[in-house]
Formats: structure tokens, C-alpha cells, sequence
């Protein structure tokens, strides 16, 4: 089809030989997202995640869009991570308790924020893109936190959560970036206070869940407070 139209094109005359090459990377690009966008909602559909699979196609880009994220070298690898990562995001899905992803993803969002838009080699931005898409992540990444969180409020979804891990995804992203254009150690510091604070939060969470299980085992909350008293 794209040939097709690259025929079309050039035998119409519509555009200059000059602009043929920039018109024929313009439907390689296209082609590249449209077989992305396929894949995944086809994944979706398959494994029964159909609305998940809107979502990310919807959110992940828009969020990479204004933030900064890593490029890779093709596009054949670019479409096989973009699936894998879209796996990895039904696998946390289903296996992450929506309240750790709620503390992980507002972690990320905050971080997303401080450092959007970060730039890749593949994206110069000037002194007006850099403002205005530091503006449009600002309001991207804050819309999706709270619309995401306001929603597992009212009800557990699954595509809230597919929300918030494409933020935490847009964060890695940017933290990828970071080890790439900075100072090592500074970095690794960084990553040392997040595991921290992560190994913290989980730690907590399992805490919390343990206590909330002894409201249902009554002769061990009794025997526990009788150790307790004694």
C-alpha cells in the first residue's frame, strides 16, 4: 500500500522529487505506529484486556510525547519493546495490588514532572518546545494521576491502573535518559533513595495487609492481645 501510494504520488506530480524522500519517511512512520497500534489492541482483544489495550495505546505515547522517553535504534526494535512492555503491563495488571501502583505511580509522576521534557538525541527541542511541552506534561501526567486515582476510589479497573503504570513506564523512560546524559554517581544516589523508599513502601503496604488479615482471625487477635497484656 505504501508503495501504491508512492506511485500515485509521483506519477500525479503532487509533490517535487526534492520531497519524496521526506514523504516516503513520513508513511514508513505511519505504517510503524499503525502496526504498534494493531498489535497491541489485537493483544488486547485476544487476552480479553481490550479496554486496557485503548488505554495504553491512548495514554503511554500522548505521556512520552510531552516527557521524553527512549528511542531505539530501529523500528523493528522499537515496535518489539513497545509490545513486550505492553506484556509486562498486563502482567503487573493482574499480579500488583492497585494501592501500591497508586504510591508508585504519584513517586513517578512527581519525577516525570521535575525532569519533563527531557531530551533525546533523535529530539532537539528549542527554548518555546521545551516550555510548551513542559506545560503539556504537567497537565498530561496530573490528569491521568488523579482522573486514574479518583477512579479506583470509587471502583477497582483495571484500566486505572493501566493508567498508572504507563506513568510509572514514562518515568523509567525519563530515569533511562538521565543515566545516559549524566553524572553516574548522582544517578545511582538517586536510585538508591527511590529503592529505599520503595523497599519502605512495600514493606508498609505487606504490614497493612497483615494487619487488616487479623480482623478476620479473631482467636489471633485475642491471642496475640492476651501475649501482649502478659
Amino acid at each position: 500500500m505504501k508503495n501504491a501510494i508512492l506511485h500515485f504520488v509521483v506519477n500525479e506530480n503532487i509533490l517535487g522529487t526534492d520531497d519524496i524522500p521526506l514523504f516516503r519517511h513520513a508513511l514508513d512512520t505511519i505504517q510503524h505506529h499503525l502496526w504498534i497500534t494493531v498489535s497491541i489492541l489485537a493483544i488486547g482483544i485476544v487476552s480479553g484486556h481490550p479496554l486496557e489495550a485503548i488505554a495504553f495505546t491512548c495514554m503511554y505515547p500522548l505521556m512520552r510525547k510531552y516527557s521524553g522517553g527512549v528511542h531505539s535504534i530501529s523500528r523493528k526494535s522499537c515496535y518489539l519493546l513497545t509490545i513486550f512492555s505492553f506484556l509486562v503491563l498486563l502482567f503487573l495488571n493482574s499480579t500488583v495490588a492497585p494501592l501500591l501502583l497508586s504510591y508508585l505511580a504519584i513517586i513517578a509522576g512527581g519525577f516525570v514532572i521535575q525532569k519533563s521534557p527531557l531530551e533525546d538525541s533523535q529530539n532537539i527541542l528549542n527554548l518555546r518546545q521545551k516550555k510548551q511541552y513542559s506545560h503539556n506534561s504537567v497537565f498530561t501526567i496530573t490528569a491521568a494521576l488523579v482522573v486514574s486515582l479518583a477512579g479506583l476510589a470509587i471502583k477497582h479497573s483495571q484500566v486505572c491502573t493501566t493508567i498508572l503504570l504507563s506513568v510509572i513506564f514514562t518515568a523509567i523512560d525519563i530515569l533511562i535518559i538521565s543515566i545516559r546524559q549524566k553524572d553516574g554517581r548522582e544517578i545511582y544516589h538517586k536510585m538508591l533513595c527511590n529503592a529505599v523508599l520503595l523497599v519502605a513502601m512495600i514493606g508498609t503496604y505487606n504490614l497493612q495487609g497483615t494487619c487488616d488479615g487479623w480482623k478476620y482471625q479473631p482467636e489471633i487477635t485475642a491471642s496475640l492481645r492476651k501475649y501482649m497484656d502478659n
